[in-house]
């Protein structure tokens, strides 16, 4: 486990992360306003009755845990999930990635297929792109996919 001291400096909050077999951390995001806490709804149905399909992910600004993949030569994190507010962009996720990792070069990919906008929000991708309640996001020092 990190230290205070080490979470302090990548931003991360390390006082939600689980036991080791399925550690997730938060990433810095905005404060909200009267919530303690950045949990996942469960629930599968919007207000006025028009609900989706249970298990159908839905467009919310809810967290969303993100998988960091090591491709090629990149290096390994010793911690590689993590959860996001569904409201902030890719760039975000990418930034703290550049941070772990200590570089200013990198290629990124959704499922080992492509390279998403940095502009695209991270409840837009998992909505999409989301594998098994997760949203994978490879990486790789060298461009690994077209």
């Amino acid at each position: 486990m990190e230290s205070a001291e080490s979470s302090a400096s990548t931003g991360v909050d390390m006082t939600d992360a689980k036991p080791p077999s399925a550690q997730e951390s938060t990433l810095p995001g905005p404060p909200e306003d009267g919530a303690a806490s950045q949990t996942q709804s469960d629930h599968t149905s919007q207000p006025g009755g028009a609900g989706q399909a249970e298990g159908t992910p839905q467009r919310s600004t809810g967290s969303v845990v993100v998988l960091f993949k090591a491709t090629g030569g990149a290096p390994i994190l010793k911690q590689s999930k993590f959860k996001i507010q569904g409201s902030e962009k890719f760039s975000k996720a990418v930034d703290f990635l550049r941070k772990l990792i200590h570089r200013d070069s990198l290629f990124v990919y959704l499922n080992s297929a492509f390279a998403p906008s940095m502009d695209e929000l991270i409840s837009t991708l998992y909505e999409s792109y989301g594998l098994e309640g997760k949203l994978v996001v490879n990486y790789s020092i060298t461009p690994a996919w077209g």
